[in-house]
């Protein structure tokens, strides 16, 4: 590392010390010399930035987009801050190295402040939500822990005895997750293209607070239809618009978390052929001392005969021919 790229260093972390202060003006001098002095240095306009959004300054938006064209994979998340800032739409995904960025660094202390500081508690109102429709699964049951984390849902879910597998993003997850002793197999990789290899189905699936992460729902709901046997169930979390008017079909909510309209994301299911079975409002956990609300909810993969009334309904639903779904047999 030469040194205009050591000094750089040190005025981003004396700017980034500000911004923690909100001392917009003097975070965004010391970031604007960082930028001089390392002109390839990426993180220095994320933080230019990160210091101009906090002066209300229009400039803002460029320096992001200048950070981008540094590190076009956005390991730091400048897509999310222009959506925010009302300079570009909201993608169908947060790019994946952002997230796997994201969650890496926090992993060593992830679950101490999601279970702590935050009264996250995704997996155990799922579990609740479980329960009234236990008795659709096998006794013993493969699990699919979509975006296991730390793990913390595979903790919960274990106590139904079955084995189960996880899968996450972040590496660095992973290494945590292994721990907890609670899987049969952990693998590393994006969920969408881990669910869209079904060498092995499983009698239930759960993705507790993974989704959010996510726009357009309707690939992944694809794949997890894909991985599921006949019968077999899928739990998921959503983040709720607070004000309580649901974003059409989705937007980016100001944690850098995606919002969903819980009609749309029942038209998904259909789409994929799962059928909802409950779907709960709750609160999700706390942010700035606030609560975030969600939605917990229960699909099933219906087995055949109730899977071919399921098509034939979201066929003449989709035509205006029918407003319910048919009982099934």
């Amino acid at each position: 590392m030469d040194a205009a790229r050591i000094q750089a260093g040190r005025r981003l972390d004396l700017a980034l010390a500000l911004i923690d202060e909100q001392d917009g003006p003097a975070a965004a001098e010391l970031a604007r010399e960082a930028c001089a002095l390392a002109p390839a240095f990426a993180e220095a306009f994320f933080v230019l930035g990160q210091a101009l959004e906090l002066c209300a300054s229009p400039e803002a938006a460029g320096a992001y987009r200048d950070y981008l064209a540094r590190d076009p994979e956005d390991r730091m998340g400048a897509t999310a801050r222009l959506v925010l800032l009302g300079e570009e739409a909201a993608p169908e995904r947060l790019p994946r190295a952002y997230v796997k960025e994201l969650f890496d660094q926090a992993s060593a202390s992830f679950e101490q402040k999601m279970r702590g500081k935050l009264g996250y508690r995704g997996p155990e109102l799922l579990w609740s939500l479980l329960q009234p429709h236990r008795h659709r699964l096998p006794a013993h049951p493969e699990l699919l822990d979509l975006g296991c984390g730390t793990g913390h849902a595979g903790e919960v879910f274990a106590q139904l005895g079955g084995v189960m597998d996880g899968i996450d993003l972040s590496p660095k997850m992973i290494a945590q997750a292994r721990r907890k002793a609670v899987y049969r197999e952990l693998r590393a990789g994006d969920i969408l293209e881990q669910a869209a290899a079904p060498e092995r189905q499983y009698d239930l699936l759960v993705a507790a607070d993974v989704f959010n992460y996510i726009g357009d729902l309707s690939p992944v709901l694809a794949a997890c239809a894909q991985r599921m046997k006949p019968g077999a169930l899928l739990l998921f979390t959503l983040e709720a618009h607070p004000e309580g008017t649901a974003p059409k079909p989705f937007d980016l909510g100001p944690g850098q978390r995606y919002r969903h309209d819980p009609a749309v994301v029942r038209g998904w299911l259909s789409s994929a052929l799962l059928e909802v079975m409950a779907l709960e409002s709750g609160v999700l956990r706390q942010e700035k001392c606030q609560p975030v609300e969600g939605w917990f909810c229960l699909a099933q993969r219906p087995l055949p005969a109730e899977r071919e009334d399921l098509q034939l309904a979201g066929e003449l639903a989709a035509l205006g021919a029918v407003t319910e779904k048919p009982h099934p047999r």
